[in-house]
């Protein structure tokens, strides 16, 4: 049995041996003499051999590339700050160019080559601008590099633009200086208030101009055919489109305001209860700084101070999880005074329901809703009851459904142009509560709700 055995095993290998380095290699071949034959019958050997020299530079600008950057990590390790720097830019650039020749390779047969090369080379200058603003400011190399890209994408279908747009299509290079108000308004104080609403202008004058030049024509066609409800919807809609559109890249574009700061926290006495003799003192002057400020750091401190004197670990590391998640709300960079106000009373009470569900965390307690309620009470008795701004946003909703309606029932179709405007009105006043109080008090509860929902 033992040498039948061994006979079968030894006979298994030697099968798994020829399997493995004669019947797969012979396959191998077989499959390439096939393929050879396909690409010699349907004309492909051009092609393929045309694809040699960009593979091989692809292939090795991307290991430069990688090999470059350990390089240039060494040298960041043993202090050699120029030299790495110096082999960042070349790192990026050799990135930049293995990309460059594959969208040439893609584009190339689409597009002509200049304007292909000049999407390149507006790829190959944000690498270049990546590497040598390694030490500015994130925010400020986006905005640069984003007037870039814009500025070379469109000239990557600028033959396309030309033919439906005609010479209008150049006006389109006029938004790439947007991002150059962004970051100019983030340097300078004076631009922090002038700078959206000039870019907005640009913006929106821009696309207006394309609109009405081109594509308006169709909303006109359908005026003149009859249709003339329908043609002045259409063109109200469109602008209102536009308008929201605008809206929306200026505020994505130009960060919100810094974190508003509450000057009279007189309340605050109200809120805290933890008494820990020569401690309470400085962790009274802490918190309060927090609900001033928004600064979370003193907050911190003071959390770590009172572990010292606290068994439940648990509880501790729960009341430091939930500040370190949280952050202040941020004013929009096209915003009103109602807004700003607004939003400074809402950053108030959520960092009010912070504090106090942290010394309720540290305590192990809850408090409930009604005493919340009558906490706030007494710390928004100055907040209004009722926002005009708020009043006006819950108008120019209902007028919005109302105005075609209208419009269409009296036959005077030319009152549809009023919904950009209404439009316009519903976007700036759209985070104003109607009762600012009622609201603030909500959302206080809800907020000290979710971050004591973590001692379940």
């Amino acid at each position: 049995m033992y040498r039948r055995h061994s006979i079968v095993d030894l006979a298994l290998r030697g099968i798994l041996v020829a399997l493995l380095f004669v019947v797969v290699p012979l396959l191998i071949f077989r499959a390439l003499e096939n393929f050879a034959y396909y690409v010699h019958n349907t004309g492909l050997e051009r092609a393929l051999s045309a694809l040699y020299a960009p593979v091989i530079a692809t292939s090795c600008m991307a290991a430069l590339a990688v090999l470059l950057e350990r390089v240039s990590l060494i040298c960041v390790q043993s202090g050699r700050e120029r030299v790495a720097l110096i082999l960042g830019l070349i790192t990026n650039i050799a990135a930049a160019s293995a990309l460059s020749i594959v969208i040439y390779i893609a584009l190339s047969r689409v597009v002509a080559a200049p304007y292909v090369c000049a999407f390149i080379a507006g790829i190959v200058a944000v690498s270049i601008l990546y590497a040598v603003s390694i030490n500015f400011d994130r925010y400020l190399t986006n905005m640069f590099s984003s007037s870039i890209i814009y500025a070379s994408s469109i000239t990557l279908i600028l033959p396309a633009l030309l033919r439906a747009l005609g010479n209008l299509s150049y006006v389109l290079y006029v938004p790439s200086i947007i991002p150059m108000i962004a970051a100019l308004s983030e340097k300078r104080e004076s631009m922090r208030k002038v700078g959206p609403v000039i870019a907005l202008a640009v913006l929106l004058l821009s696309m207006l101009a394309l609109y009405m030049f081109t594509i308006r024509h169709v909303a006109l066609a359908l005026a003149r055919r009859g249709e003339t409800f329908l043609g002045y919807v259409l063109d109200a809609l469109a602008i209102s489109l536009i308008l929201s559109i605008c809206l929306i890249i200026i505020n994505v574009l130009f960060r919100g305001e810094r974190p508003l700061i509450i000057e009279n926290v007189s309340p605050f006495e109200k809120i805290i209860e933890l008494k820990l003799d020569s401690l309470s003192r400085t962790v009274y002057k802490r918190m309060k700084e927090f609900l001033e400020t928004g600064n979370k750091v003193p907050l911190l401190c003071s959390i770590v101070e009172i572990g010292r004197f606290l068994d439940n670990v648990n509880n501790l590391e729960k009341a430091i999880k939930i500040v370190e998640e949280y952050s202040d709300l941020k004013a929009p960079a096209l915003s009103l005074g109602w807004q700003t106000e607004m939003i400074k009373y809402r950053n108030y009470v959520r960092r009010l329901a912070l504090v106090k569900a942290v010394v309720d965390i540290l305590k192990g307690e809850k408090t409930t809703e009604e005493q919340l309620k009558k906490i706030s009470s007494q710390i928004l008795r100055n907040v209004p009851q009722i926002s005009p701004a708020g009043v006006i946003s819950r108008v120019a909703i209902v007028l919005l459904i109302a105005i075609p309606f209208l419009s269409a029932i009296f036959r005077v179709y030319a009152t549809v142009y009023a919904l950009p405007i209404v439009v316009l009105l519903i976007l700036l006043l759209s985070d104003t509560a109607v009762f600012p109080r009622r609201h603030l008090v909500k959302q206080l509860v809800h907020t000290y709700n979710r971050y004591m929902s973590l001692l379940r």
